[in-house]
């Protein structure tokens, strides 16, 4: 009965599902599209590519993560929200699509910054927006966020037999716009909702 807290779950699935599709749909795209490339002499095609692109990622969260707090801490959580999904969705949406692997780093690179700068942001609505006598059951509604992404995931590899790139490419990337979207429309109502919870906190102090 939640709406606010559906779209706000429905917004972070939409959102997501653009990194799901890494070891999804663009894994399949990359090993059946990436000629083999030389790179400081080794020999490589998509499917060792897809392998660079995620220990890059995992590399830069490593890193950025330490950074990530100062970065935020006097900035608006709307705007950072907003802005840090838009790289991420971006990045992703070039991953999807590119054969250039020097592109298919940078826009990992980026991808990863927006995904490191939203994490945070969203894990402190999590962590605020669920009442205390319902908050396991808030949990369990959030927890079907990786459930429904690899939904959309297996959407999109069947849709891609009968799309063009491009096509597959825009189906996912208009998911990830429209999750954007409705983070953008609710987030007033949501610093509505946590607004008691830290006013209370700040009492508290």
């Amino acid at each position: 009965q939640d709406k606010i807290f559906i779209l706000y779950v429905l917004a972070g699935i939409f959102v997501l599902q653009m990194e799901f599709q890494l070891t999804s749909y663009m894994s399949i795209r990359l090993s059946e599209d990436l000629p083999m490339q030389n790179l400081f002499g080794i020999d490589f095609g998509g499917i060792e590519m897809i392998g660079f692109l995620r220990t890059e990622n995992t590399i830069l969260v490593v890193i950025l993560a330490l950074f990530a707090t100062k970065l935020i801490s006097n900035m608006n959580d709307r705007s950072v929200l907003v802005t840090s999904c838009l790289i991420f969705v971006a990045g992703y949406a070039v991953i999807s699509y590119s054969n250039n692997i020097w592109l298919l780093f940078g826009a990992m690179f980026f991808a990863t910054i927006g995904e490191v700068l939203r994490v945070p942001v969203q894990q402190n609505y999590l962590a605020n927006l669920p009442p205390e006598h319902a908050r396991s059951s808030y949990l369990a509604v959030n927890g079907l966020t990786y459930n429904i992404g690899n939904l959309i995931c297996s959407i999109t590899i069947t849709l891609s037999a009968y799309l063009p790139k491009l096509g597959t490419t825009a189906f996912m990337t208009i998911i990830g716009l429209l999750g954007i979207l409705i983070f953008a429309r609710i987030i007033p109502a949501l610093d509505e909702r946590i607004k008691p919870d830290t006013n209370k906190e700040a009492q508290l102090g």
